[in-house]
């Protein structure tokens, strides 16, 4: 990417350590359920990242979707998903936006038989898909006796420091040579993977890709 080949990629903590600052790991977690945390603990951190005693709770696992799709760490295969362009060269994937927004209505139609207060994020490295998922979930937020249910849509640089309980990541690759863009990028692929506290649907992603 141009950014990243500029220099603009680079994060802001990041910049520091260039300068030769001591680096500190704050090695315990206090967000995200064990089953949510497993991965990226392995993966981006070599297991030295603890689970807080806040998340070893029983009462921290909720349950906002029933049946086994829904599980704390899930992925979604959509198939029959194209990648396409909107104006301005981002990519975007409609049949993933319809399945993302099937989840953000049936979370919706649960609150409202419930009242169990719940906050959504949904992130993709895309920002036409952004928009595209955008235009479509603001129902939910801006129809009266919403309050205790959230939907927030962002990039996922837009995310970096967020979370919420249930976590939605689009990734719109869908092709036959497996490029998956944005999200080989490990920096940003941990933000995904971070953000939710009881629910992160990995979202939506093709088998090709």
């Amino acid at each position: 990417l141009r950014e990243e080949k500029g220099g603009f990629g680079r994060s802001l903590f990041g910049r520091p350590l260039l300068l030769g600052h001591e680096r500190h790991l704050l090695n315990v977690q206090y967000r995200m359920h064990p089953s949510i945390s497993l991965f990226p603990k392995r993966e981006f951190y070599n297991n030295q990242i603890l689970d807080g005693p806040n998340v070893k709770q029983g009462s921290y696992e909720k349950s906002f979707l029933s049946g086994k799709m829904y599980g704390c760490y899930s992925f979604i295969d959509v198939a029959n998903g194209q990648e396409e362009f909107d104006r301005g060269h981002s990519r975007k994937n409609m049949v993933e936006v319809a399945v993302v927004c099937e989840i953000v209505a049936s979370l919706y139609r649960e609150f409202i038989r419930t009242k169990k207060k719940v906050s959504v994020g949904v992130i993709s490295p895309y920002k036409a898909q952004v928009n595209a998922i955008q235009e479509r979930v603001t129902e939910y937020s801006e129809v009266s006796g919403t309050d205790g249910f959230s939907v927030s849509v962002q990039s996922v640089d837009g995310f970096q420091g967020g979370e919420d309980d249930v976590i939605i990541i689009s990734t719109v690759r869908c092709n036959e040579e497996g490029y998956v863009g944005f999200i080989s990028n490990l920096q940003r692929a941990n933000v995904m993977l971070t953000r939710a506290r009881c629910f992160c649907h990995i979202a939506v992603v093709h088998v090709v890709a």
